[in-house]
């Protein structure tokens, strides 16, 4: 996320030199990141305010209202100083209860924490907001020096406070006496410390640790105070969108199982099971999921097949198309083809609303090739934004015997067209994979900005915003290959690592978005091929920035056409002509040469852009 702080205009410029910038102050050796700040009006939530306290060992900043101490700051959490709970152990303050989080915006999140306890000869359990266990794990016997020994375990929910509890498990566990019985309990984050071989906790924890590091997230939250940092929207933390696994897949965002993981209900999934595993389906149109990518906007599913000409003894039925026309989802013209394997067949493509012919292929004769007709078959792409077809298979060939003319025709994903011919087994499948677009990547000008509400993948790899209700601005990483800016060529970025940014616009009913379709306040440039800020100069760029881009265009056009005329590609930028349509019964090569050529322009876009 940009770090940036609005900078509260002082009464002269000699206050406002002496003053710290928001987002910049320090307390110790620790640089106080937004939203959190220890001047008023530099934090914006009472919960985010920082004081500096004086200790033995130096300037320590801690959070106001929850007293505890902050070690470090990332642009999604604060790593602070959490309290060791306690059990059986008279001589040392302390209870078995953790700090409560649940009236704040805190919380302790899962995938960083780990449940940790130092101790021997118990079953150590942790207990978060239920009255089962959350997590638990078997520290060794006591007895030769065993009893600074501990375990940790992973926990599976986000927590506002827990509980701790020991329950001796053998047999000679509390034999010792009570130094024996004391064990302590915690949460802490694994990233922050080091492990030694003979030891299975932390080397820097132990029965005498009162405080281990622990990392909170916070909840998106509203100003409380009346500083000129809190006139604007509110500040909110970058924000993961957990994938939670079903059977072997994992089901990534906008899609989810529970209440508040999936964009809406168009995209919720239930997790169904089947006699051999767990299967996720996508409710609103019944279609088991295969996988999911965020950035490109598609969803791999299982789609039926449509048989025709078959013995009935091969379980082979005719199954009617799933119709998506009142959904976000429609066939991906770029992942799929109209495929029909076999010999001697007219395969006829027909829009399902009005029963009118899209397009078809013939097969080979079977007298041609008897060993590859049926593998090869023939294919057509599909057109942009097929939401639901029927399909027909008219036997032309009369050489052509019962089993050998069966077959079916279907909407495929192409990689599942060249795994075919090398995988015999899979010819006798109900159900093939095929790509369906639920949004449709842009490029766009577009960055994260402070202070709107923040969401991320699980990894970290990606973050994004709503410019709309369909749109999305999308920062990674690393570079898209195609679509992708670097917003920090125009912009301060500071601290920011989501640098490369393009959009992602949401399919709505009846309306599939085009590369011209932008979000409010966006307008399309022709000339750059993208969506762009209406007010340019104030709302993306710097204007001695753009001027000086534009000063050096000129030039970079001109060594750019000598670039791509030596690459063969000047002339689709040039003209911009389409590709004529494809004929039929292409072979394999032939098919990879020409979607070679059909990624001429992308390619002649990419090296622009780039």
């Amino acid at each position: 996320m940009l770090l940036f702080c609005p900078v509260l205009e002082a009464a002269n410029s000699q206050e406002s030199a002496s003053k710290p910038v928001c987002g910049e102050e320090v307390c110790g050796n620790v640089n106080i990141s937004l939203p959190f700040g220890i001047e008023a009006g530099c934090y914006t939530n009472s919960w985010f305010q920082v004081t500096c306290n004086q200790t033995a060992n130096g300037d320590k900043p801690y959070l106001h209202r929850l007293k505890l101490e902050i070690l470090d700051f990332t642009p999604v959490s604060v790593l602070v100083n959490n309290p060791v709970a306690y059990v059986d152990c008279p001589n040392r303050n302390g209870t078995s209860t953790s700090v409560n989080l649940k009236r704040s915006p805190f919380f302790f999140p899962s995938y960083s924490n780990f449940f940790g306890s130092v101790g021997c000869g118990n079953l150590a359990t942790v207990f978060g907001n239920k009255s089962d266990p959350l997590a638990g794990c078997l520290q060794t016997m006591c007895g030769d020096g065993a009893s600074k020994s501990g375990c940790f375990v992973t926990i599976n929910e986000d927590l506002t406070s827990y509980t701790v509890n020991m329950t001796p498990v053998y047999a000679n566990a509390t034999a010792e006496g009570d130094s024996k019985r004391c064990a302590s309990g915690f949460l802490f984050d694994t990233t922050h410390y080091l492990y030694a071989d003979n030891y299975p906790m932390p080397r820097d924890i132990n029965l005498e640790t009162t405080h281990v590091a622990a990392s909170l997230e916070w909840n998106s939250f509203e100003c409380d105070l009346k500083g000129p940092i809190c006139q604007g929207p509110a500040t909110a933390p970058l924000k993961s969108k957990g994938r939670k696994p079903c059977g072997a897949v994992d089901i990534a965002y906008p899609f989810g199982i529970d209440h508040g993981d999936y964009m809406d209900d168009r995209f919720r999934v239930t997790c169904n099971k089947t006699s051999n595993d767990t299967v996720p389906y996508i409710h609103s149109i019944n279609l088991q999921l295969l996988e999911v990518s965020f950035s490109e906007g598609t969803v791999e599913v299982n789609y039926p097949i449509t048989y025709f000409n078959c013995d009935k003894n091969k379980n082979h039925i005719n199954r009617i198309s799933v119709n998506l026309t009142n959904s976000p989802f429609y066939f991906s013209k770029a992942e799929n083809i109209f495929w029909s394997p076999g010999c001697g067949n007219l395969a006829t493509l027909f829009d399902y609303q009005t029963d009118h012919p899209i397009g078809g292929c013939l097969q080979q004769s079977c007298r041609t090739n008897k060993e590859d007709s049926d593998v090869n078959g023939c294919f057509i792409y599909i057109p942009h934004g097929l939401s639901s077809f029927s399909t027909n298979m008219t036997k032309l060939d009369s050489s052509n015997s019962s089993e050998r003319s069966c077959g079916f025709a279907s909407v495929v994903d192409k990689d599942f067209f060249v795994e075919w011919n090398s995988k015999p087994e899979l010819r006798e499948l109900t159900h093939v994979p095929a790509t369906l677009r639920w949004g449709t990547p842009m490029m766009g000008l577009c960055r994260l900005k402070e202070g709107f509400n923040t969401l991320c993948s699980p990894d970290r790899q990606y973050c994004w915003q709503n410019l709309s209700p369909t749109h999305l601005c999308v920062c990674n990483i690393d570079r898209h290959p195609a679509l992708s800016y670097d917003v920090c060529l125009d912009t301060k970025c500071g601290n920011s690592k989501y640098r490369f940014c393009h959009m992602l616009c949401l399919n709505t009913p009846h309306n599939y978005c085009s590369s011209e379709y932008c979000p409010p306040e966006f307008e399309y440039n022709r000339t750059s091929y993208r969506c762009e800020p209406k007010n340019i100069t104030s709302s993306m760029f710097s204007p001695s920035v753009f001027s000086e881009k534009i000063r050096k265009l000129v030039i970079i056009i001109v060594k750019m056409e000598v670039y791509l005329k030596s690459l063969g590609l000047w002339k689709v930028v040039e003209t911009d002509e389409d590709r004529l349509a494809l004929r039929a019964n292409l072979t394999l090569a032939q098919l990879r040469a020409y979607d070679e050529d059909m990624l001429k322009k992308d390619r002649a876009l990419t090296c622009i852009h780039s």
